[in-house]
């Protein structure tokens, strides 16, 4: 019997994700919709509410491009079913060495590599094409872009976002919350909460840093995540431990 994903999200990078998890074996069941998601139309797997699945029958994966809202939906399901498990998905034409850590709901797309003693942090994505190499590290809720290369020894803050081709060479840092714009060539460190672009990349705009837009704080489902099943029982109860 296959394993059961139930994507969160249910626009195009979704997609992608549940083209992730079918290509390693995963058998996707449906797409619950958040309120990022409204007005996109209709997607090749059903859509579904939470009140239809069994927290303790399924995995969840995240299906957001964003990294604010997916670090939303991620806590907002935890929050409300702290039993309720996530897989981490690799598509099986990404290379992952053996000695790379791969943190909880996070996302490996096609042809995506991570190098050795490289580390990606819970909900991250690497997205088609992308490579994060040696003894990097791709933060919590981070994003590294179709086609982009973090080379050696790379830090990038939770919440960064890399875009599509981006290239940053051995050894910087991309701080918390900041954003590469695409084809850029980064050469130094960057604070957090900057926009960067360009080649040679330089500082376009930046924020102070406040740690409360890293707060979950706005519910990310269409609707309260206490809801219970028509059926009555409370899949809370019934949901395996987390490890």
């Amino acid at each position: 019997m296959s394993i059961q994903v139930v994507v969160l999200g249910a626009g195009g990078h979704a997609l992608s994700v549940a083209d992730a998890a079918e290509s390693s074996g995963l058998e996707v069941v449906g797409f619950v919709k958040g309120k990022s998601d409204e007005g996109h139309g209709s997607i090749a797997h059903p859509a579904i509410e939470l009140s239809e699945v069994r927290i303790d029958e399924v995995l969840f994966t995240l299906g957001i491009g964003s990294n604010q809202a997916r670090r939303r939906a991620y806590f907002s399901l935890v929050s409300e079913y702290p039993l309720a498990k996530f897989a981490t998905i690799i598509h099986r034409t990404a290379w992952v060495s053996s000695s790379a850590q791969i943190g909880e709901a996070s996302v490996v797309l096609s042809h995506a590599s991570i190098g050795p003693q490289a580390t990606l942090g819970i909900g991250g994505v690497l997205n088609t094409g992308s490579s994060l190499d040696h003894q990097s590290k791709l933060g919590d809720f981070g994003f590294l872009g179709p086609g982009a290369r973090a080379a050696g020894a790379v830090t990038i803050g939770d919440d960064a976002f890399v875009g599509i081709n981006a290239s940053l060479v051995p050894g910087i840092t991309i701080g918390n919350m900041s954003v590469v714009g695409a084809h850029s060539l980064v050469l130094a460190d960057v604070p957090d909460r900057c926009k960067v672009f360009g080649a040679p990349a330089t500082i376009r705009s930046s924020k102070p840093v406040d740690e409360k837009h890293r707060t979950p704080n706005k519910p990310w489902l269409r609707w309260p995540v206490s809801r219970e099943p028509d059926s009555g029982n409370d899949v809370r109860k019934t949901a395996p431990e987390r490890n």
